[in-house]
C-alpha cells in the first residue's frame, strides 16, 4: 500500500493517445507544471521532455513517487511508443506504475450527470464509453452508425453531454447519437487533459492499484462491455 502522502509526493502523468504528447508534474493533488508537444511524431519525444520538465522543476525521475500513463484507447502508434518507453523506465527503476484510460480521464475532467465519450477509432469505427453520476457503465468500440443499438439500454430524455475527437471526425456522429439522446450538449474537449489523467491515477495509487508494466487499452477486440449494472433511476 502506498505511504500516507506528504507535502513532497511527486508524480508524473503522461497523456499520448494520438498526435500529442502532454506531461504533468504533480505534488500530492496539484499540478504544479505541464509541457506539451503536437505533431505526428509527438510520442518519440517524451524522454527528452519528461527531462526537460523534471530538471526545470529541480526534481529527478528518482524523487517521483509514481508515473501515471493513459493507456487509451487511441492511436495504436502513439500508444504503442509511449507505453514501450514508459515500461522500460519502470523496468529499469522499480517505478510503480497507474494506468488509467481515456475514458476515465475525460469523466474526471468532465464531471456531468450523464456523458457520451466518443474516441476516433479510425475506419469509421469509434471508441465509445457512457457514464452516469461519475462510473463508467458501457465502453467498447463499433462501427459509430451501430451506436444507436449499443447504447439503446440507457435511452433517456434528460440531457447527455458529448465530448472526444470523434466528434470531429465523424460529423454524422451527432445525427447518430440523436438517435437514443433526445436532448445533448457538446463539451469541446478533444482528448483528455494530462492533469486529469493524473487525478484518477493519484486516487488509484492511494487505493493501491500498481502495476509493473503498462498494457495499451484495445477495445477493437470486442463490441461491447457492461461494465456494471445500470443505476437505479
Amino acid at each position: 500500500m502506498p505511504e500516507q502522502m506528504t507535502s513532497d509526493l511527486f508524480f508524473v502523468s503522461i497523456q499520448a493517445t494520438y498526435q500529442s504528447l502532454e506531461i504533468a508534474l504533480f505534488n500530492n493533488s496539484r499540478c504544479i507544471a505541464s509541457v506539451m508537444r503536437t505533431d505526428a511524431r509527438a510520442s518519440s519525444f517524451l524522454v527528452p521532455l519528461l527531462h526537460d520538465l523534471l530538471r526545470a522543476n529541480n526534481l529527478s525521475l528518482e524523487q517521483c513517487a509514481f508515473v501515471v500513463v493513459d493507456a487509451g484507447p487511441g492511436a495504436f502508434t502513439s500508444l504503442r511508443v509511449v507505453i514501450a518507453t514508459i515500461n522500460g523506465i519502470a523496468f529499469a527503476s522499480s517505478m510503480p506504475l497507474v494506468s488509467v484510460s481515456s475514458f476515465e480521464g475525460l469523466v474526471c475532467q468532465i464531471k456531468q450527470e450523464r456523458l457520451l465519450v466518443l474516441l476516433n477509432a479510425y475506419n469509421n469505427d469509434v471508441y465509445f464509453a457512457y457514464a452516469e453520476h461519475g462510473k463508467i457503465v458501457l465502453s467498447g468500440s463499433g462501427k459509430y452508425d451501430t451506436l444507436p443499438t449499443l447504447l439503446s439500454v440507457f435511452k433517456t430524455d434528460a440531457c447527455v453531454t458529448v465530448t472526444g475527437n470523434g466528434l470531429l471526425m465523424y460529423p454524422g456522429l451527432m445525427p447518430v447519437v440523436s438517435q437514443v439522446f433526445s436532448t445533448t450538449e457538446v463539451v469541446d474537449s478533444e482528448v483528455p487533459l494530462a492533469e486529469s489523467i493524473g487525478q484518477v491515477g493519484l486516487q488509484k495509487w492511494q487505493r493501491g492499484e500498481t502495476v509493473k508494466k503498462i498494457e495499451p487499452l484495445y477495445l477493437k477486440t470486442i463490441v461491447y462491455d457492461i461494465q456494471r449494472a445500470r443505476a437505479p433511476k
